[in-house]
């Protein structure tokens, strides 16, 4: 089984997605700092740029998230987005419902900081 560089969470939420000027509609399946996989009827090509839009709740806050990624992989059922930019204020509600989640967020704050340090090498 491969190992994942983030936690990885199951989420239950609609999403919206932006696509190449059309907007398709799921359902997250789950969710990590770096990217998330919802089930679409829709099949999108792999590399192409997408805008997400999705909504998510930590504790009594409820957030509605843009966040830009690449479609990285797909099957029957399923794509999977790999983020690549969103605003800081996204990426704290995102670390907050990965954290809450998973049920342990020093795990997801170490992950994060193991990553974040100069000795390890850049990810493309």
């Amino acid at each position: 089984m491969e190992k994942r560089a983030n936690t990885r969470v199951a989420y239950a939420s609609a999403v919206t997605v932006v696509w190449n000027g059309r907007i398709l509609t799921g359902r997250v399946d789950d969710l990590s700092l770096r990217g998330l996989r919802f089930h679409t009827d829709d099949t999108l090509p792999i590399g192409d740029p997408v805008a997400v839009h999705m909504d998510l709740s930590a504790g009594a806050r409820r957030e509605r998230l843009a966040i830009e990624g690449r479609v990285v992989r797909h099957d029957d059922a399923a794509v999977a987005i790999r983020f690549e930019s969103m605003p800081l204020e996204t990426f704290a509600a995102l670390r907050r419902v990965v954290g809450l989640n998973s049920g342990c967020p020093d795990a997801v704050d170490e992950e994060l900081r193991l990553q974040m340090s100069p000795s390890r090498p850049a990810r493309p």
